[in-house]
């Protein structure tokens, strides 16, 4: 049996539309490996000349964090930063005694969108308080110790502590408290908690104003049978 014939190209022995379109295929490989990748980038400039780009990560606690292609987040101090310019909208928060400038950017709320700080932009560096930080800042601990001793007289003691700070922007509030007991010979000895709440109100960074509901101490209640 006799299969009819295709014409051929020198292009690897494949038939002529086979080899066309094979082309056409490399060709566009070859173009998108050659053209940039659109990357929404920034551009750091340190007051000592070098230039950093990555992506904004946040500034806080006067560390500028940029995620850049050589490496893992970089941690930068604010005071060593001469300007910013960035492809992606910074969420910028000022120091609550900082002038509002009119013409910085659009506003939401206490924030500012802008895409350039410093240098000849309408927000100056040392303004600035935090970029892209998070609006919730949750932290506490918790811990708790006893001790049992035996002879004449056996006993026993149980403490347990713990503290609970929330934060969102100027506002601060920390609920902590603690309680006791101990035994001597199946007796307790003490029996009592303590709970505190505060509330703080930040006028600027470190100045803050408040108060809070007086701690309470005394025996914890005994329940009653049924």
């Amino acid at each position: 049996m006799r299969f009819p014939s295709c014409p051929t190209s020198s292009y690897l022995g494949l038939p002529i539309e086979y080899a066309r379109l094979t082309a056409r295929i490399l060709a566009m490989t070859v173009l998108l490996l050659l053209t940039p990748c659109a990357t929404h980038a920034a551009v750091v400039l340190l007051k000592n000349g070098d230039r950093i780009t990555g992506q904004i990560v946040k500034m806080e606690n006067k560390r500028l964090e940029v995620d850049v292609s050589f490496a893992d987040i970089i941690k930068i101090k604010w005071q060593d930063v001469q300007s910013i310019t960035s492809d992606q909208p910074m969420s910028v928060k000022l120091y609550g005694e900082a002038d509002m400038p009119e013409n910085a950017g659009e506003r939401k709320l206490d924030r500012f969108i802008v895409y350039t700080l410093g240098e000849d932009g309408a927000i100056r560096l040392e303004d600035v308080r935090a970029i892209n930080f998070a609006e919730n800042d949750y932290r506490g601990y918790l811990s708790a110790g006893g001790n049992q001793t035996s002879g004449n007289t056996q006993t026993e003691a149980l403490n347990v502590s713990g503290n609970l700070t929330y934060r969102r922007l100027e506002h601060r509030y920390i609920l902590d408290g603690k309680y006791n007991r101990a035994q001597a010979d199946g007796a307790d000895t003490a029996n009592n908690a303590a709970v505190n709440v505060k509330y703080n109100y930040f006028l600027t960074r470190r100045v803050y104003v408040g108060g809070g509901r007086p701690r309470r101490n005394g025996p914890v209640p005994e329940s009653q049978p049924a």
